[in-house]
């Protein structure tokens, strides 16, 4: 069965990461009509041609066995180590020990990158480690190229292309001259179009770094030659050189009509009988639950790796990452009670949806929550004196008393509680000598200001009235005498002075009294 992509024989075998070495390129392949075995390197792409020459020259295999190159990929260490070990036709035979702590003997690497640490090519990372599986930086692949070009028998004609990049300052110190020289070299240059900059802390990806491989064998490591001596490509012979033994190209493969992984076919070009070929699977696409299986052999390329799903929030269910099945819709948010003084809050992620309601107060007492929400004591006092007075009936509540002093002064002090305006009235009189004098003080429910209406009578004489204003939390008065002698002035502020702070702030003491026995505690007596 004809099948449009290629495989090379050996193509299933790949290990992970790097693979095995690479088919030979005279080996045959099956088709004129794609030659890399890679199912994503469409023709065209800029990393295509670097990708064949690295793929003929036995440097990069696919990705395990996926028939993947992929090259958008980060490139590791270990893999770095293990591509310049090819590039270098390095005899790794007698590398078989490790210093590093991350580098075990046995494993794929480790030849590779205890030869490029005895080379000078690689050091560690610190604390005895290699640290292989971590993605390599651009500056790093720069560092560690510049080393294996410094060694190389032609030496690059420097241009002074790096001081015009713009973004050298990122550059690490001990990586600074590394980069300045790659870039002059012409083997690595901008990712950008637009501007020069080289991205020093970006990931090398292993479109990259075949890039890198294919300029460095053609123009440096085997720069000796010419390349002159090509053969012309056949089913299965590439474009090569014959003086250093590059490949440029891959072999154009045998077209057969029904060649397949159980079936072997005749050549249609060169008459060659081709063995079935391993490589010419004819895989389904695979699931989270179904795996790339072979329709005509039932070779399994990849097991189905089972759903990765994530977990359920309250706005998101749990859901697989690679293929969008849903496992478990969002939970929803649960909401805590939304009272007064908290908000309507998520219990699972905290998520607010409201803030709290806030009180709503009737005469101070929140109809929610029934929470005391009073501006002072005495609004405090007002409200108990309020639902009690109700309690014994409607109407005034006053308390009187009286008091002579040394000097022969008179005082008498009314205090009134009308239910009904839930408000107290507070009335002195005061007789000094001939003066005399009535004082009148309306406090409201709120008792943010009192507001005084204050009469002094002298004897014999005219009414003389005072009015004004005075603040229970910073005492200021705010009052205005008519008709009144300044030399009376002081006597009837100090007046009033003493009776508020007697009277009106001791609120509080009252209040504690209160709750014991209510109004009568204090001797309020229902006023007839």
């Amino acid at each position: 069965m004809k099948k449009l992509l290629s495989l090379m024989l050996v193509i299933a075998t790949l290990i992970p990461c790097i693979g095995a070495m690479a088919t030979p390129v005279n080996a045959a392949v099956t088709s004129s009509n794609a030659l890399l075995p890679f199912e994503d390197v469409p023709a065209g792409q800029w990393f295509a041609p670097h990708a064949e020459f690295c793929y003929a020259n036995e440097v990069i295999n696919g990705q395990g066995n996926t028939y993947t190159f992929a090259p958008n990929a980060n490139l590791t260490r270990a893999t770095f180590v293990v591509m310049l070990a090819r590039v270098m036709k390095a005899d790794l035979s007698s590398y078989n020990n490790t210093v590093f702590n991350d580098c075990p003997a046995g494993s794929w690497y480790t030849p590779s990158v205890m030869w490029a640490f005895n080379a000078g090519y690689a050091n560690g990372t610190g604390n005895g480690n290699f640290s292989p599986n971590k993605s390599m930086t651009r500056e790093e692949a720069a560092v560690m190229f510049t080393r294996v070009l410094k060694e190389s028998e032609k030496q690059p004609a420097l241009t002074n292309t790096a001081s015009s990049y713009t973004d050298l300052n990122k550059v690490s110190n001990w990586a600074l001259d590394g980069v300045k020289y790659i870039i002059d070299s012409g083997i690595m240059g901008s990712t950008s179009t637009n501007k020069l900059v080289f991205s020093p802390k970006t990931i090398m990806t292993r479109a990259q770094i075949a890039k890198m491989i294919n300029v460095f064998m053609v123009d440096y490591l085997n720069s000796w030659c010419v390349h002159r001596t090509r053969t012309e490509p056949s089913c299965v012979k590439g474009d090569w050189c014959r003086s250093c033994g590059i490949k440029f190209t891959l072999p154009l493969g045998h077209k057969c009509n029904s060649l397949s992984c159980v079936n072997g076919d005749t050549c249609t070009v060169c008459g060659e009988y081709v063995a079935a070929d391993k490589g010419l699977h004819n895989y389904t696409k695979g699931s989270c639950t179904q795996a790339e299986k072979c329709t005509i052999c039932g070779d399994i390329r990849k097991e189905a790796p089972g759903h990765n799903y994530s977990v359920a929030t309250c706005t998101a269910p749990a859901k697989c990452s690679r293929c969008g099945d849903i496992k478990q819709n969002a939970l929803g948010h649960d909401y805590t009670a939304h009272t007064c003084t908290s908000a309507k809050k998520c219990k699972r992620c905290g998520y607010q949806a409201a803030p709290a309601l806030g009180h709503t107060t009737n005469y101070g007492i929140c109809t929610r929550c029934n929470s005391e929400i009073f501006g002072s004591e005495y609004s405090r006092l007002c409200y108990y004196f309020y639902t009690e007075g109700l309690k014994s009936g409607n109407g005034i509540y006053y308390l009187k008393s009286t008091e002579t002093l040394s000097d022969g002064s008179y005082g008498e002090t009314k205090i009134l509680y009308d239910i009904n305006k839930t408000a107290f009235t507070i009335k002195y009189y005061i007789k000094k000598g001939t003066q005399e004098s009535y004082v009148t003080i309306d406090i409201p429910k709120k008792a943010n200001l009192y507001n005084m209406t204050v009469d002094i009578y002298l004897s014999g004489k005219n009414v003389v009235p005072a009015s004004g204003t005075i603040n229970p939390v910073t005492t200021v008065y705010d009052l205005d005498f008519y008709n009144y002698s300044s030399s009376s002035d002081a006597f009837v502020k100090d007046t009033i002075f003493t009776l508020v702070s007697n009277t009106v702030f001791t609120a509080e003491e009252m209040l504690n009294n209160f709750h014991s026995s209510g109004l009568h505690a204090f001797g309020f007596e229902l006023y007839s």
